[in-house]
This record gives structure tokens, C-alpha cells and sequence, in this order.
């Protein structure tokens, strides 16, 4: 028999490689690109990065409860494009290439028995699988996971990569540290996939003694709280400790204390719907392993990897039990690594079944994707036409009308409508559901009927509400909604209704005190 034939990957293949994956996915993704919003999360972490740029750091001016990773990448890639929309679509296409890429070299340097061109394909199956989930759950939008899971995976990588005789520098492992780090300061829940990290650190690259794997460990540790310190110093050299922990890791716990989780089966029947042929693979995986002869099994090292990174990713989308469609963003990288290593331990013809399932997960995605394109790119006479979406027809309204002094509020409409006008939110808690849903009130520790109030008081020229709020009527703070129906029918007038969302135009300023129900002034109670 033959050894296996191996193709050397070269920097030039590498860089090709990487340019197609850029091409492929920014041509895809090109109908959403002029898309003002696709989730309202984005929408915060965007005027987050654009306080940031004015002088306000994190937290302040705005508030939010991420970590402060996913401004800073907001914020570069604003100061690097000029126009923040743009700026973030083309930041998300960038990090999901970067993830794409990544995976694909994870899953080529796994499956190095393999003889070529076979070892290749794989490894291009699963940077395609990739491509292809992340146009489903939430992955059109900027949304956190996107960038996370770029820095968790490229560490992933860098401690696979063999080295002469096991030989790993500390150095090299506090870089694999580090990027954890940038990954946590992403989104808190990569910290779950850390035993992964430091499985790759210790098996793949077998630590002549305990020691030297113990050292390789402090050493991994002591690059990921890099990130960490580096935050801490940031905000204790501005004096504004005490603020980050509140807003960055104290109402985290209250959320997750607080939290109740939806209807799981519902949750499941979503993901299946999405990624099927992904999730078959985790079982069918162990299957063919236990049941394929020694020669023909993955590695078991390999497969130890696999299920420990998997396992990690689950916990981090269950860690805060609300079970969001982008949260199991965290867990594509590894669920297309494991559907690439199911397809090199099947048969042939279980093998072309794997890869011609993905089609379900790409008639999903581009249902999504045309669903999200549809405002913007409409049919007239047989030609395609682009116009704007419905945040950015009101942005151009309001725009037009506001005159010096002025200012808006987006009561529970889209947050970006702030951005498009060029104007700082009236409040500190500009996204909606903040000061609408009584739980969210809670985590933030305000009273959102007080803050409600004093932002009417200083009489908004434009209230802009929704037709279809999103916070559900079992969690709205009614007595927010009971003040705001109140001046809106005594002080405005409608002045435009721009599909879902109804504007408001100021007609009186003189407007008394409202009174107060009884249940207005209580703290918001958690649900």
C-alpha cells in the first residue's frame, strides 16, 4: 500500500485560499450589506463603538452588559470604513472568511493520515459547511458569536500545530492563551471551552513530563488574563472600576439568576430546521468509530477534541438559558469540524449522503438571507432595484426635519435610527427593551419609569414607537407603557407612519405633570 499523499500547504495556496473564501462570502452577503439593522443587538454595540470614538468610553454614555472586546472591534472597523453600517457588514464578512479559513487549516492538520486530494476536500467541506450555518441562527447580523468564535478557533489552531518533538514554547502558549482571552472579552461564555484549548496544549504536542505540561498550562493562563488585566487597568486608570463591574459581570449574574428559559423542544425543532445534517453528525461520528476497524478510526485523541470543544460550546449556549438563535452561533466552527471528520470516517456512499444534506442547511440560509434582502431589493418592470430599508427612510425623514436643538427618541423602535440621524440617544438606556420589559429594567438596576419620565420631560421633538413591539406583553413594564401612551395623546401628534413604525411630532410643550399610577415608582420585578 501506498503511504498517504500529502500537499503541502503554501503561503501562496494559503493566501488563494483565503481570498476565495473573502469572495465567496462577500458576494453572498452582498444583498444585506446595505441593511441598516438585522438585530437590534448590533444596533447598541454600534452606538456603543461611536460614543467610544467621541470620548465616552464603554458603559458611560451608553448601556450594555457585553464585554468591552466587541465595541473595540466596532470601533476599529468604524475608524477604518467611515460609515458605520458598511463598516460592520464588512467586519462580519471579514471575521466569518477569518473563521472559515481557520477551520479549514483545523480540520486539514487533524486529518493528516489521510491521503490527498481527499484531505483537502474535507478541509474545504468544512470551511464551506461554515459558510453556509452562518447564514442561518442570526449569523447574517454582526452579532457577537461571529467574533468570538474567530479568536477561540484561531487558538484552537495554533495549539494543533505540530511542533519538532512536542516542543512547545511557553511563549507559543500564552499566545494560544491570549486569544482565548480576546475571545472571552468577546462574549464571557468561550471561557467553557477552555479545557479544549488546553487538551490541544497537552495532547497534540505530548509535554515530555508533568511538569512541562503544567508549565505549558501557566503559561496558557497567564496570556488569557491578559485581556482581562488589560480591561481592569483601562477603566481603574479612568476611575470608572466600580461602573465596568456593574455593567459588565454583576448584571450578567443577575440575568443569568433571573433568566427563565423558553420551550426546549421548540428551541430543538428551530435548530434542526437549521442545521440538521450538522447535529446528525455528532452521533453518527461516535457510531462509525466504535464500529469501524482500528485502521479506519479517527484518532482518538481527534475525537476526545472534538467533544470536549463541542461540550464547552454547549455549555456556553446554555449558560444563559435563554437560548437565542445567535448563542449556537458559538457551537458551528466545531459542529462542521465534526461533520468533516464523520464524512473521512464514512463509506462512500454515507459520505456523498453527509455532503448532499448540506443543502438543507443552505435552502435555510438562503431563505434568511432572502427574507433580510427583501426590504431593500424589490422587482419593478423585471429589473432588480435597491432602496433604502425602512430605518433608513425615517433617519432621511427625521433628518430632514429636525432643526438645531432638537432631538428624537426611539422609544421601543430600532436603536440605529440614533446612528442614522446623527444623534445621541436621550438616555443612557437606548436600547428599548432596557426601560420596556421589566426584567431587563431589573438587570440594569433602574427604575425605567423615572427614567421614562425624565426623558419625556425634556420633550423629544420625535418619539418614534413600533407597531409590533418585540418585548412580549407577559414582560412589558406597563406602567412605562400607560406614561407614554399618556403624552404621546395629550403633547404629539402622528406625523408619519413608515411601515412598522409610527413617528410622533411634538405639538405641545406645556404639558403638566403626569400622575402617577399606583404601581409606578415599585422597582421593576423580575419574571
Amino acid at each position: 500500500m501506498r503511504p498517504p499523499r500529502h500537499i503541502k500547504l503554501t503561503w501562496l495556496m494559503q493566501c488563494a485560499m483565503a481570498g476565495i473564501f473573502l469572495i465567496v462570502i462577500v458576494l453572498i452577503r452582498a444583498p444585506i450589506l446595505g441593511r441598516s439593522v438585522l438585530d437590534w443587538d448590533e444596533s447598541i454595540y454600534l452606538l456603543m463603538a461611536e460614543q467610544w470614538r467621541a470620548g465616552h468610553l464603554p458603559y458611560t454614555n451608553i448601556w450594555d452588559n457585553k464585554p468591552i472586546g466587541i465595541y473595540l472591534i466596532f470601533m476599529t472597523f468604524i475608524d477604518l470604513i467611515g460609515r458605520p453600517i458598511l463598516a460592520i457588514r464588512l467586519a462580519s464578512d471579514l471575521f466569518i472568511t477569518a473563521n472559515a479559513f481557520i477551520l479549514f487549516n483545523i480540520t486539514h492538520l487533524l486529518l493528516a493520515g489521510r491521503a490527498e486530494p481527499a484531505r483537502l476536500r474535507l478541509a474545504i467541506f468544512a470551511a464551506i459547511s461554515y459558510m453556509i450555518g452562518s447564514l442561518s441562527n442570526d449569523g447574517l447580523a454582526a452579532n457577537t458569536e461571529i467574533f468570538m468564535t474567530c479568536f477561540t478557533a484561531l487558538a484552537m489552531l495554533l495549539a494543533l500545530i505540530p511542533m519538532a518533538e512536542g516542543r512547545i514554547s511557553l511563549l507559543h502558549c500564552a499566545a494560544c492563551g491570549a486569544l482565548l482571552g480576546l475571545a472571552v472579552m468577546t462574549k464571557y461564555v468561550a471561557i467553557f471551552e477552555a479545557p479544549a484549548l488546553a487538551f490541544a496544549l497537552l495532547r497534540f504536542n505530548q509535554a515530555r513530563s508533568k511538569s512541562a505540561g503544567l508549565w505549558r498550562l501557566l503559561a496558557c493562563g497567564a496570556g488569557g488574563i491578559l485581556p482581562l488585566l488589560a480591561t481592569l487597568f483601562f477603566y481603574g486608570e479612568a476611575g470608572l472600576l466600580p461602573l465596568w463591574w456593574q455593567a459588565s459581570v454583576a448584571s450578567n449574574v443577575i440575568r443569568i439568576a433571573g433568566a427563565s428559559a423558553p420551550t426546549i423542544g421548540s428551541v430543538i425543532l428551530y435548530q434542526l430546521q437549521n442545521w440538521a445534517p450538522l447535529y446528525l453528525c455528532v452521533p453518527l461520528l461516535a457510531v462509525l468509530w466504535a464500529t469501524s476497524p482500528p485502521p479506519a478510526q479517527p484518532a482518538r485523541r481527534i475525537l476526545i477534541f472534538a467533544y470536549l470543544w463541542l461540550l464547552g460550546g454547549l455549555i456556553g449556549v446554555c449558560a444563559a438559558k435563554s437560548f437565542f438563535d445567535h448563542y449556537f452561533l458559538q457551537i458551528l466552527p466545531v459542529l462542521c469540524l465534526i461533520a468533516a471528520l464523520t464524512s473521512a470516517a464514512s463509506p462512500v456512499i454515507l459520505r456523498r449522503i453527509i455532503i448532499i444534506s448540506m443543502l438543507l442547511p443552505a435552502i435555510a440560509g438562503w431563505n434568511q438571507l432572502a427574507n433580510v434582502a427583501a426590504p431593500i431589493i424589490t422587482l419593478q418592470n423585471g429589473a432588480l432595484a435597491i432602496r433604502p430599508d425602512i430605518q433608513a427612510r425615517i433617519a432621511a425623514d427625521l433628518t430632514a426635519a429636525l432643526q438645531p436643538g432638537q432631538h428624537i427618541y426611539v422609544f421601543d423602535d430600532q436603536p440605529i435610527i440614533y446612528s442614522l440621524t446623527n444623534q445621541t440617544p436621550p438616555t443612557k438606556y437606548a436600547f428599548p427593551p432596557d426601560l420596556t420589559s421589566r426584567f431587563l429594567a431589573d438587570v440594569a438596576g433602574i427604575n425605567a419609569y423615572h427614567e421614562v419620565s425624565r426623558i419625556l420631560a425634556t420633550h423629544p421633538e420625535f418619539i418614534i414607537r413600533s407597531l409590533y413591539p418585540l418585548t412580549a406583553p407577559s414582560q412589558r413594564n406597563n406602567a412605562v407603557y400607560q406614561l407614554v401612551d399618556q403624552t404621546l395623546a395629550r403633547d404629539y401628534d402622528i406625523w408619519k407612519t413608515v411601515g412598522g413604525s409610527v413617528i410622533f411630532r411634538l405639538v405641545n410643550t406645556r404639558a403638566p405633570a403626569l400622575d402617577q399610577p399606583s404601581l409606578i415608582g415599585q422597582s421593576p420585578a423580575r419574571h
